[in-house]
Protein backbone atom coordinates (compact mmCIF):
# COMPACT_ATOMS: atom_id res chain seq x y z
CA UNK A 1 0.00 0.00 0.00
CA UNK A 2 1.14 3.50 -1.18
CA UNK A 3 0.21 7.37 0.23
CA UNK A 4 0.26 9.96 -1.02
CA UNK A 5 1.10 12.84 2.32
CA UNK A 6 0.57 16.44 0.77
CA UNK A 7 1.96 18.63 3.64
CA UNK A 8 3.32 21.70 5.14
CA UNK A 9 5.29 21.13 8.34
CA UNK A 10 3.60 19.65 11.64
CA UNK A 11 0.51 17.50 10.49
CA UNK A 12 1.97 16.29 7.86
CA UNK A 13 5.00 14.79 9.34
CA UNK A 14 2.91 13.25 11.81
CA UNK A 15 0.51 11.36 9.56
CA UNK A 16 3.36 10.32 7.72
CA UNK A 17 5.00 8.83 10.50
CA UNK A 18 2.02 7.48 11.60
CA UNK A 19 1.22 5.78 7.86
CA UNK A 20 4.70 4.16 8.12
CA UNK A 21 4.00 3.01 11.53
CA UNK A 22 1.15 1.08 9.87
CA UNK A 23 3.09 -0.59 7.28
CA UNK A 24 2.52 2.13 4.75
CA UNK A 25 5.03 3.10 1.86
CA UNK A 26 4.75 7.05 2.36
CA UNK A 27 5.76 9.49 -0.92
CA UNK A 28 6.13 12.70 0.78
CA UNK A 29 4.98 16.39 -0.78
CA UNK A 30 6.49 19.29 1.64
CA UNK A 31 5.05 22.30 0.43
CA UNK A 32 6.07 25.89 1.00
CA UNK A 33 3.10 27.55 2.64
CA UNK A 34 1.58 30.05 0.58
CA UNK A 35 2.93 28.55 -2.94
CA UNK A 36 0.65 25.62 -3.24
CA UNK A 37 -0.19 26.43 -6.59
CA UNK A 38 3.08 26.04 -7.73
CA UNK A 39 3.57 22.42 -6.39
CA UNK A 40 0.48 20.71 -7.29
CA UNK A 41 1.22 19.47 -10.80
CA UNK A 42 4.32 17.58 -8.91
CA UNK A 43 1.36 15.12 -7.05
CA UNK A 44 -0.40 13.78 -10.22
CA UNK A 45 0.47 10.33 -11.71
CA UNK A 46 1.68 8.31 -8.77
CA UNK A 47 0.16 5.24 -7.85
CA UNK A 48 -1.06 5.56 -4.43
CA UNK A 49 -4.09 4.11 -2.26
CA UNK A 50 -4.50 6.91 0.08
CA UNK A 51 -4.15 10.51 -0.34
CA UNK A 52 -3.18 12.74 3.01
CA UNK A 53 -3.95 16.14 2.44
CA UNK A 54 -2.56 18.67 5.58
CA UNK A 55 -1.85 22.02 3.76
CA UNK A 56 -2.73 25.18 4.76
CA UNK A 57 -7.08 25.62 5.57
CA UNK A 58 -7.73 27.73 2.89
CA UNK A 59 -5.96 25.13 0.41
CA UNK A 60 -7.75 22.08 1.90
CA UNK A 61 -10.69 21.74 -0.72
CA UNK A 62 -8.44 23.65 -3.34
CA UNK A 63 -5.76 20.83 -3.57
CA UNK A 64 -8.62 18.16 -2.78
CA UNK A 65 -10.46 18.87 -5.85
CA UNK A 66 -7.37 19.00 -8.11
CA UNK A 67 -5.93 15.84 -7.10
CA UNK A 68 -10.10 14.15 -6.93
CA UNK A 69 -10.06 15.85 -10.81
CA UNK A 70 -6.82 13.24 -11.84
CA UNK A 71 -7.39 10.34 -8.73
CA UNK A 72 -11.06 9.95 -8.92
CA UNK A 73 -12.98 7.62 -6.72
CA UNK A 74 -9.84 4.81 -6.83
CA UNK A 75 -8.35 6.68 -3.88
CA UNK A 76 -9.27 7.32 -0.55
CA UNK A 77 -8.64 10.65 0.64
CA UNK A 78 -7.62 12.14 4.31
CA UNK A 79 -8.00 15.96 4.60
CA UNK A 80 -6.96 17.66 7.60
CA UNK A 81 -9.74 19.68 9.67
CA UNK A 82 -11.40 21.44 8.28
CA UNK A 83 -11.82 19.61 5.37
CA UNK A 84 -13.58 22.98 3.78
CA UNK A 85 -13.06 26.45 4.56
CA UNK A 86 -16.58 27.71 3.10
CA UNK A 87 -20.37 26.96 3.00
CA UNK A 88 -20.01 27.19 -0.65
CA UNK A 89 -17.25 24.23 -0.71
CA UNK A 90 -19.08 22.03 1.45
CA UNK A 91 -21.79 22.06 -1.17
CA UNK A 92 -19.33 21.07 -3.48
CA UNK A 93 -17.78 18.74 -1.23
CA UNK A 94 -20.98 16.68 -0.69
CA UNK A 95 -22.30 16.69 -4.60
CA UNK A 96 -18.41 14.86 -4.81
CA UNK A 97 -19.62 12.38 -1.84
CA UNK A 98 -22.36 11.53 -3.38
CA UNK A 99 -20.55 10.80 -6.69
CA UNK A 100 -19.11 7.95 -4.25
CA UNK A 101 -16.22 9.31 -3.44
CA UNK A 102 -14.22 8.36 -0.01
CA UNK A 103 -13.43 11.18 1.83
CA UNK A 104 -12.32 11.05 5.63
CA UNK A 105 -10.96 14.55 7.78
CA UNK A 106 -8.46 14.83 10.48
CA UNK A 107 -11.01 15.17 13.87
CA UNK A 108 -8.88 12.71 15.70
CA UNK A 109 -10.65 13.50 19.18
CA UNK A 110 -13.46 11.54 18.49
CA UNK A 111 -10.87 8.78 19.28
CA UNK A 112 -9.79 10.23 22.34
CA UNK A 113 -11.06 8.61 25.88
CA UNK A 114 -9.61 11.88 27.83
CA UNK A 115 -13.14 13.68 26.46
CA UNK A 116 -15.10 10.24 26.19
CA UNK A 117 -15.20 11.05 30.48
CA UNK A 118 -17.84 13.72 29.26
CA UNK A 119 -19.53 11.47 27.61
CA UNK A 120 -20.01 8.85 30.35
CA UNK A 121 -20.74 11.42 32.54
CA UNK A 122 -23.25 12.81 30.92
CA UNK A 123 -25.29 9.52 29.65
CA UNK A 124 -24.70 8.60 33.07
CA UNK A 125 -27.30 11.19 34.63
CA UNK A 126 -30.84 12.17 34.26
CA UNK A 127 -29.47 15.51 33.54
CA UNK A 128 -26.52 17.11 32.59
CA UNK A 129 -24.52 20.69 32.21
CA UNK A 130 -21.14 20.36 30.91
CA UNK A 131 -18.82 24.00 30.29
CA UNK A 132 -16.51 24.07 27.71
CA UNK A 133 -13.22 26.57 27.76
CA UNK A 134 -11.46 26.10 24.62
CA UNK A 135 -8.60 28.84 24.79
CA UNK A 136 -6.00 27.84 21.67
CA UNK A 137 -4.07 29.68 18.54
CA UNK A 138 -5.55 29.42 15.46
CA UNK A 139 -5.61 30.31 12.12
CA UNK A 140 -7.52 34.04 12.71
CA UNK A 141 -8.58 33.90 9.17
CA UNK A 142 -10.35 30.95 9.17
CA UNK A 143 -11.19 31.52 12.38
CA UNK A 144 -11.63 29.68 15.98
CA UNK A 145 -14.93 28.07 15.56
CA UNK A 146 -13.54 26.36 12.14
CA UNK A 147 -10.23 25.72 12.80
CA UNK A 148 -9.34 24.11 16.33
CA UNK A 149 -13.39 24.84 18.00
CA UNK A 150 -14.87 22.54 15.56
CA UNK A 151 -13.42 19.58 17.11
CA UNK A 152 -15.00 20.93 20.53
CA UNK A 153 -18.29 21.90 19.07
CA UNK A 154 -18.29 18.27 16.85
CA UNK A 155 -17.78 16.33 20.53
CA UNK A 156 -21.59 17.13 21.37
CA UNK A 157 -23.04 16.28 18.19
CA UNK A 158 -20.42 12.40 18.06
CA UNK A 159 -21.57 11.61 21.52
CA UNK A 160 -25.23 12.63 22.09
CA UNK A 161 -26.41 13.54 18.67
CA UNK A 162 -27.55 17.11 16.92
CA UNK A 163 -29.16 19.23 19.65
CA UNK A 164 -32.58 20.04 19.04
CA UNK A 165 -31.47 24.03 19.58
CA UNK A 166 -28.89 26.35 19.89
CA UNK A 167 -27.52 29.86 20.86
CA UNK A 168 -24.76 31.69 19.87
CA UNK A 169 -23.22 34.91 20.34
CA UNK A 170 -19.96 36.57 19.61
CA UNK A 171 -17.36 36.44 16.52
CA UNK A 172 -16.07 33.68 14.71
CA UNK A 173 -12.65 34.24 16.91
CA UNK A 174 -14.27 34.65 20.45
CA UNK A 175 -17.89 32.85 20.40
CA UNK A 176 -20.34 31.70 23.61
CA UNK A 177 -22.13 28.78 22.23
CA UNK A 178 -25.15 26.89 24.09
CA UNK A 179 -25.84 23.38 22.60
CA UNK A 180 -29.86 22.30 24.01
CA UNK A 181 -30.36 18.70 23.99
CA UNK A 182 -33.77 17.24 25.93
CA UNK A 183 -31.99 16.57 29.13
CA UNK A 184 -28.93 18.80 29.64
CA UNK A 185 -27.08 22.01 28.13
CA UNK A 186 -23.62 21.83 26.34
CA UNK A 187 -21.63 25.40 26.64
CA UNK A 188 -18.48 25.62 24.10
CA UNK A 189 -16.86 29.41 24.82
CA UNK A 190 -13.97 29.47 22.90
CA UNK A 191 -10.89 32.31 22.04
CA UNK A 192 -8.70 32.99 20.04
CA UNK A 193 -4.90 32.91 22.28
CA UNK A 194 -1.51 32.43 21.89
CA UNK A 195 -1.72 29.47 23.91
CA UNK A 196 -3.61 25.99 24.49
CA UNK A 197 -6.16 25.30 27.34
CA UNK A 198 -9.22 23.64 27.12
CA UNK A 199 -11.02 23.50 30.88
CA UNK A 200 -14.34 21.57 31.25
CA UNK A 201 -16.91 20.89 34.04
CA UNK A 202 -19.50 18.19 33.51
CA UNK A 203 -22.16 18.22 36.21
CA UNK A 204 -19.78 20.01 39.05
CA UNK A 205 -16.51 17.58 37.50
CA UNK A 206 -13.26 19.23 36.50
CA UNK A 207 -11.17 18.12 33.64
CA UNK A 208 -8.28 20.09 32.02
CA UNK A 209 -5.83 19.89 29.06
CA UNK A 210 -3.18 22.04 28.72
CA UNK A 211 -1.54 20.31 25.32
CA UNK A 212 0.83 19.03 28.23
CA UNK A 213 -0.82 17.28 30.94
CA UNK A 214 -4.78 16.18 30.95
CA UNK A 215 -6.09 15.73 34.36
CA UNK A 216 -10.21 14.67 35.26
CA UNK A 217 -11.29 14.93 38.91
CA UNK A 218 -7.62 16.03 39.99
CA UNK A 219 -6.52 12.63 38.74
CA UNK A 220 -3.77 12.95 36.13
CA UNK A 221 -5.25 10.77 32.67
CA UNK A 222 -3.12 9.21 30.11
CA UNK A 223 -4.66 9.17 26.80
CA UNK A 224 -4.53 6.83 23.21
CA UNK A 225 -2.39 8.72 20.57
CA UNK A 226 -5.43 9.94 18.22
CA UNK A 227 -3.51 10.79 15.23
CA UNK A 228 -2.49 7.06 15.47
CA UNK A 229 -5.75 5.60 15.81
CA UNK A 230 -7.32 7.77 12.92
CA UNK A 231 -5.09 6.96 10.72
CA UNK A 232 -5.48 3.31 11.43
CA UNK A 233 -9.11 3.44 10.59
CA UNK A 234 -8.09 5.08 7.49
CA UNK A 235 -5.85 2.33 6.60
CA UNK A 236 -7.61 0.11 7.30
CA UNK A 237 -10.60 1.05 5.54
CA UNK A 238 -8.26 1.54 2.86
CA UNK A 239 -7.61 -2.38 2.24
CA UNK A 240 -10.68 -3.54 2.60
CA UNK A 241 -13.48 -1.14 2.30
CA UNK A 242 -15.86 -2.68 4.42
CA UNK A 243 -16.90 -0.39 7.45
CA UNK A 244 -16.11 3.22 6.99
CA UNK A 245 -14.14 4.70 10.15
CA UNK A 246 -15.94 7.28 12.42
CA UNK A 247 -14.47 10.08 10.87
CA UNK A 248 -16.00 9.90 7.79
CA UNK A 249 -16.80 13.00 6.14
CA UNK A 250 -20.42 11.31 5.41
CA UNK A 251 -20.63 10.87 9.59
CA UNK A 252 -19.19 14.50 9.84
CA UNK A 253 -21.79 16.68 7.86
CA UNK A 254 -23.86 17.69 10.85
CA UNK A 255 -20.70 19.14 12.52
CA UNK A 256 -20.05 20.88 9.74
CA UNK A 257 -23.47 22.19 8.65
CA UNK A 258 -23.67 23.76 12.49
CA UNK A 259 -20.68 25.05 12.34
CA UNK A 260 -21.13 27.42 8.80
CA UNK A 261 -24.46 28.54 10.53
CA UNK A 262 -22.67 29.32 13.36
CA UNK A 263 -20.06 31.28 11.38
CA UNK A 264 -22.98 32.49 9.09
CA UNK A 265 -24.74 33.96 11.96
CA UNK A 266 -21.88 35.64 14.13
CA UNK A 267 -21.00 37.41 10.48
CA UNK A 268 -24.05 38.98 10.16
CA UNK A 269 -24.48 40.17 13.76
Amino acid sequence: MRALVVGCGYMGRIHSSNLKRLGVEVLQFDIVKGKCDSYVDQLYGHEVDVIVIATPIRTHYEIFSKLYESYGKGVVYFIEKPVVGTSDQLRRIKGILSEGAEVFVGHQLRYSKFYELIKEEAKGNPYFEVDMEVNSPSDPEAGLILDTGIHFIDLPIYYLGRPRDFRVSGSKNFFDLLLYYERGVWRVMGALRDYYRVEFRVNGKRGVNDGVSMKFCGEVFKDVDPYYEEMRDVVGYARDRRSKPRISLEKLLETYELAFSLVELLTVT
